[in-house]
Formats: C-alpha cells, sequence, structure tokens
C-alpha cells in the first residue's frame, strides 16, 4: 500500500477524528508538475504480466491450505525471487475519466473519496507493517521494506483527475498502461511508487466481472525507455461487480467494502512484487494478498482513527494469515526465509540455446527440438517440439525435457502454446515426468490444441519430492500425416 502525504497535515488531522468514511474531505491538487519526481516524456517499451486478483466466487472454487490452524491459499511461505520490491512505498491515485472527487456521472458511489481517505489512512498502520516482513536485493544490498510515518520527507503522493475517459467502454490494459505513463510523465516518475488507475461507473475491461472467474483488479508493470521500471494498477469501478468485489464483504449496506479491501490487496501486492513476476511469491504463484484473499475480512482502524474493512495479508513469521504485525512502525522485520531458486535451468531459454535441456525422443529420424523467437511469451526465446517446415511429422514422441530435482513443496508453473492441425487419436501436445530409466512417472496433461495464445499451467509435484526426474514438454505424432502438422512451444519453466 501507499501512502498520500498531503500537502498540509493540518488538513489530515482535521480529517481524522471520526471513523466516518463518507464525509466530504480535503485533497491535493490535480496534476501537480513534478510531484514525484522529475518528468519523464518518456514511452513505453515493454508490457509486463498482469497479476489478477481474482474474484470471490473464483477463489470459492481453489482449495483452501489447512497448517497448524492456520488457512491460506497456495503452497508454503513467500520466497523471494529476486525481483524490485518498494523498499519506500508510494501511491498516486489516477481518476480515469473524472472531473473531480464530486462527479456523481462517473463517480455515484463516491469511490474516489473514499480511496483518498483509505490511502491516507495506511501509514504507520499495524495492518500495513505486515509488508516489513520482507526485502529485496534488485537494487544492490538487502533493504528490508518500510512503513514510514505520513509525513516522511519527500513522500509526497496525490491524486490526479483526468476528465478524459476512456476511448471505449471496454478498455484494454494497453489503454490503462498508456493512462499511467501519460500521468507519470506530467507529476513525475519513481520507482518506487503504484500508479492506481481507477475507471469511471459503466467503463470495463474484459475479465472484470462476477463470473467464476472474473477478476476484480490487477496490478502489472510497463519497462519505459531508459529501462525504468513503471508499477501501475488496474482499478476497474468496484461498486459495478457488486458482491463478486467485496460488496457486504463486511457491512451492511457496505457498497464500498470492496473499494478498500480491493485497494489494500493490490497496494500489498505491488510493494512486495512490484514487476509481477519477481518479487515475493509462494511456490504456486501466489503473493502476500492473494493467500489470504477474500478470508477473515473485518473493519481495521488505522492511526488516524478511521475505519475500513480489509482482507489479511500473508505473515511468514508466523506462516499464517493476520491483519496486523507489530504495532506502528513495527519492530525489527523478521527474518524471511532466504530465496528459493528455480529447480529449473536455463527456464526461459534466454541463453539461446537449450542447455542444459535436452531433447528426448523415440527412436528413429525425427526433428530434434530446439530454441526460437517465434513470438515467445518473455524475453527473446522459447523452445519448440513438434513438425517443423521442410519435415514430415515426426513418427512417435519428440520433447525437450531436462533432468530436476524437485524439492519439497515442488511447484511446477510453465507456459505453453500448442500448434497444429493434425486431430487424428493418438496426436497431442504433453507435459510428463519420466523416471532416470525413461519411463513416464506422471502425465500432467494430454490435449491437442492450435492456440494463438500462451496458456498458464500449475502442477503440484510435491508427491515427487526429493527426487530426481525428467521434466519433458513435448508431442506425440504419426506417419502418413498428409501435410497436417502438430507442435508445442514452452516457455518460463519454474519448479520451486
Amino acid at each position: 500500500m501507499r501512502w498520500f502525504c498531503l500537502a498540509l497535515f493540518a488538513l489530515i488531522v482535521a480529517c481524522s477524528g471520526s471513523n466516518s468514511v463518507t464525509n466530504a474531505i480535503p485533497h491535493g491538487p490535480s496534476a501537480p508538475a513534478g510531484a514525484l519526481g522529475p518528468r519523464l516524456n518518456a514511452r513505453i517499451a515493454h508490457l509486463g504480466r498482469p497479476h489478477y486478483f481474482y474474484n470471490r466466487a473464483a477463489f470459492a472454487a481453489r482449495a483452501v491450505q489447512h497448517r497448524a490452524n492456520a488457512t491460506y491459499y497456495g503452497t508454503g511461505v513467500l520466497q523471494y525471487g529476486g525481483g524490485p520490491v518498494e523498499s519506500t512505498a508510494k501511491t498516486y491515485l489516477i481518476f480515469w475519466g473524472f472531473t473531480g472527487a464530486s462527479d456523481t456521472a462517473a463517480d455515484p458511489d463516491g469511490v474516489a473519496s473514499y480511496l483518498i481517505k483509505f490511502f491516507t489512512a495506511l501509514p504507520n498502520s499495524g495492518w500495513l507493517n505486515t509488508i516489513t516482513q520482507y526485502y529485496g536485493t534488485y537494487s544492490g544490498p538487502k533493504a528490508y521494506i518500510t512503513n514510514p510515518s505520513i509525513l516522511l520527507s519527500g513522500s509526497y503522493n496525490g491524486e490526479y483527475f483526468d476528465p478524459t475517459p476512456p476511448t471505449s467502454n471496454t478498455y484494454t490494459d494497453g489503454a490503462v498502461a498508456n493512462e499511467a505513463l501519460k500521468v507519470a510523465n506530467i507529476v513525475g516518475y519513481d520507482a518506487n511508487t503504484d500508479y492506481i488507475v481507477v475507471s469511471p461507473h459503466l467503463y470495463t475491461i474484459q475479465g472484470f466481472d462476477a463470473s467464476s472467474y472474473g477478476f476484480c483488479a490487477y496490478h502489472s508493470s510497463v519497462t519505459i525507455t531508459g529501462g525504468r521500471l513503471l508499477s501501475y494498477t488496474t482499478f476497474p469501478y468496484m461498486p459495478d461487480a457488486g458482491y463478486g468485489c467485496g460488496a457486504k464483504a463486511v457491512n451492511n449496506p457496505g457498497t464500498l467494502d470492496g473499494v478498500s479491501i480491493v485497494g489494500g490487496h493490490e497496494e500489498a501486492e505491488t510493494i512486495t512484487d512490484a514487476d509481477a513476476t519477481t518479487g515475493w511469491l509462494d511456490a504456486s504463484g501466489q503473493e502476500i494478498a492473494d493467500k489470504c484473499a477474500w478470508l477473515d475480512m473485518q473493519n481495521t482502524t488505522f492511526p488516524n482513527g478511521q475505519s475500513f474493512p480489509t482482507q489479511p495479508l500473508f505473515s511468514n513469521a508466523s506462516r499464517s494469515c493476520v491483519q496486523s504485525y507489530g504495532g506502528g512502525s513495527g519492530p525489527s522485520p523478521t527474518p524471511s526465509p532466504p530465496p528459493v531458486t528455480n529447480a529449473v535451468k536455463n527456464p526461459g531459454f534466454e541463453t539461446g540455446h537449450l542447455k542444459p535441456w535436452t531433447t528426448c525422443h523415440s527412436k528413429g529420424r525425427m526433428p530434434l527440438g530446439f530454441t526460437t523467437t517465434d513470438k515467445p511469451h518473455r524475453g527473446k526465446y522459447d523452445a519448440y517440439a513438434g513438425t517443423i517446415q521442410g519435415h514430415s511429422e515426426p513418427a512417435g514422441v519428440t520433447s525437450v525435457c531436462q533432468l530436476i530435482a524437485i524439492p519439497a513443496e515442488g511447484v511446477l508453473t510453465f507456459w505453453a502454446r500448442g500448434i497444429g492441425d493434425d486431430f487424428r487419436p493418438g496426436v497431442f501436445q504433453f507435459a510428463r515426468l519420466y523416471n532416470t530409466s525413461g519411463t513416464i512417472v506422471k502425465t500432467l496433461y494430454k490435449i491437442d490444441r492450435n492456440e494463438k495464445k500462451w496458456h498458464e499451467w500449475t502442477f503440484d509435484l510435491s508427491a515427487y519430492a526429493n527426487g530426481q526426474y525428467l521434466l519433458a514438454f513435448g508431442i506425440q505424432g504419426k506417419a502418413n500425416a498428409g501435410g497436417r502438422s502438430i507442435g508445442q512451444y514452452v516457455d518460463d519453466v519454474t519448479v520451486r
């Protein structure tokens, strides 16, 4: 979460004496030029990968872990992947398509005023203090994340009301990223700032809904010119999703309950995993707030006396979901577990060759697996096994594989994309574990797809912990294909 250091402390004190979150409040000026840092005039060089916060129905369908009287989602504790964190975190709220805090057409439920109050309340709170257990080494020596007071020198934050709404009622992730960068170019850039883009009533992004697999918000990042990382959060108009995204989660009527629950969730995750990929995640890819999503929600009172609905955050110290950790700026951080390395070497094939991957295939003449630059999931390279131009479909198995030692709570995550037009029985793409004798131990999936998009897969390998296995991704083909083909790309393979 980030904190708003509003321009006048007297105004903050004046609005902190009540538990109400519905009164009109003062707020910073719209677009104070250079408020955060230098103006950029920068461009987006690369879009990151969103990390979604799914709605209540989606989490209700997931398995909850029960360990020593603690309940949470995912696998084990949070592990540091070596990526960026926001060690002195800040927030800048961007109200996209709002003329101001009292724009009832764009904001009939008062989301803007509520969010400003919520982020003003966060600093120095026991709730936010949970983040101080975690650290980063991305920029140099180990530095624990801090929870400074609201008057931390130089950390002014505010809000920007952009009266120009999205160009379509259903906007895209690219449009959100551009809006975040647009405002960063105005108010300044800061690597420790989460630029939260809030869209108006009746505007949406694909996937934001109350269906079983809908999401409520997500955080992501872009690399901008100069190689700098800009973190942003896509925050649709939460009351439009109703119960699925937190309405009545704690209070009745509770129309805005989900605004602070989702806002806090995204803030904590951006602080501890700024690029939404390589910060603090558990072995199944869950972040600090995912592990406690929609569990044990309550009204939490913050240091300024105001109360907001919140969900817990995951504490490595207690291996449980908590609503507070210490008090105020908190005790010395509890050392977190050391980084858990990926059991897979060359996981994204970014060396440009397979090694230490190799090719596992049946006897006979057939194309080997190899690395490609054919629209990889991330980075420059991926790997491919299957039919290649100028050759017949492989008559049997061909795959890329690597011998790995599976850790105690091993979870496999990877991205795959199947291609082809041979849908005969016995022709398929697969992911498998083989023992060192070459016998199939587990077929993780066996499918036959022709996909234009990458698909993420996650499998629990803990049943094979402490053993050595060949992890293979490939295809089973047949002779006499008559010009038909079958193939599979794979990228970003992790076993942690």
